[in-house]
């Protein structure tokens, strides 16, 4: 079953806010290892734009692994060749066997 569009909106805020909070701890851990000491705000700063970044590299890349048609070979309509019967089970045009 596909997910429905107020899940998918659910899941990519929870992704968001599940990496930025890891993002914010490592900033403030992993910084001071490497002699940049940073404040609490300034690493909520240095967050937010790694995840300005992240947001965008994924939008980019589900765009185009969308755009490859990976699985999607079958969605053509009609029946199987040589076989008579359709191309899914159920009857509805498209998707896969």
């Amino acid at each position: 079953m596909a997910q429905t569009k107020l899940g998918s909106f659910v899941e990519a805020w929870a992704n968001i806010a599940v990496g930025f909070t890891i993002n914010w701890c490592a900033n403030m851990l992993v910084l001071p290892l490497f002699g940049f000491h940073v404040s609490g705000s300034q690493a909520f700063g240095i967050g937010t734009i790694f995840t300005g970044i992240s947001l965008a590299r994924q939008y980019v890349l589900r765009r185009w692994f969308n755009g490859l048609r990976f699985g999607n070979e079958a969605r053509i309509d009609g029946p199987c060749p040589g076989t008579g019967y359709p191309r899914n089970p159920r009857g509805k045009s498209g998707g896969l066997l």
